[in-house]
C-alpha cells in the first residue's frame, strides 16, 4: 500500500476500496510472499513507521486521517496474527513516544515509565495509533483477532536510545490459539 499511499494529498479524499486494502493487503499479498507458519512472530517499530507514511502523506487534518490509522493497525495486527503458527507468539513491539516532545523521558526513573503514558497521553504526547491500551483494545475486540488470539498481554515500556532521541517503547504479547482437535 505504501504506492497507494504515496499518491494520497492532504485536500484528496481516500477511497473506500483503499481503506478496505488497507486491512486487507497485508494478510493476502505478505503472507503469501513469506514461508511460514513461523513459532514466533514479532514486529519491531513497524507499525509507527506505516503511520508515519500516511502521516506524510495526508497528515492529521485531514478528515480521514483516524480511519486510515485505524485500517493501518488492524492490518497489521491481522498480519501478525496471520504469519504465526497455532500455539505460537506474537510480539507487536512499537516506539510510542519520544524525546522530541516528551523530554521527561530520558530523565524519569525506569520504574516510572508506565506511570508516564497516562501523563503523556493527556498531553497528547503519544504518538498516535500505537497507543498501548487502544492496540489492547484492537486484539480483543477485532472479531477476526479475537478469533485468533489469546494470552494477550501489555508488556511494561522501556527506553530505548538512538542517536540523539531517546523513545518510550511498549509491547504487546498474544498467543495464537492452538487448534482443538
Amino acid at each position: 500500500m505504501l504506492d497507494a499511499i504515496a499518491r494520497w494529498s492532504p485536500t484528496g479524499t481516500i477511497a473506500e476500496v483503499e481503506l478496505e486494502a488497507l486491512v486487507d493487503w497485508p494478510v493476502r499479498r505478505v503472507s503469501l510472499a513469506l514461508p511460514g507458519p513461523f513459532d514466533l512472530v514479532a514486529s519491531t517499530c513497524l507499525l509507527s513507521q506505516l503511520i508515519a507514511n500516511a502521516h506524510h502523506a495526508i497528515g492529521e487534518a485531514h478528515p480521514q486521517f483516524s480511519q486510515v490509522i485505524q485500517a493501518i493497525r488492524l492490518g497489521h495486527l491481522r498480519l501478525l496474527a496471520s504469519l504465526a503458527r497455532p500455539g505460537a507468539r506474537v510480539v507487536l513491539i512499537t516506539d510510542i513516544a519520544s524525546t522530541d516532545w516528551a523530554p521527561e523521558i530520558a530523565r524519569v526513573p525506569e520504574d516510572d515509565l508506565p506511570s508516564l503514558i497516562p501523563r503523556l497521553l493527556a498531553h497528547q504526547g503519544l504518538i498516535r495509533g500505537v497507543i498501548p491500551v487502544e492496540l489492547v483494545t484492537i486484539l480483543r475486540r477485532d472479531p477476526v483477532l479475537q478469533a485468533n488470539l489469546d494470552q494477550i498481554r501489555l508488556v511494561s515500556p522501556w527506553r530505548w536510545r538512538l542517536h540523539d532521541r531517546t523513545y518510550l517503547v511498549s509491547a504487546i504479547e498474544a498467543r495464537v490459539k492452538p487448534v482443538l482437535a
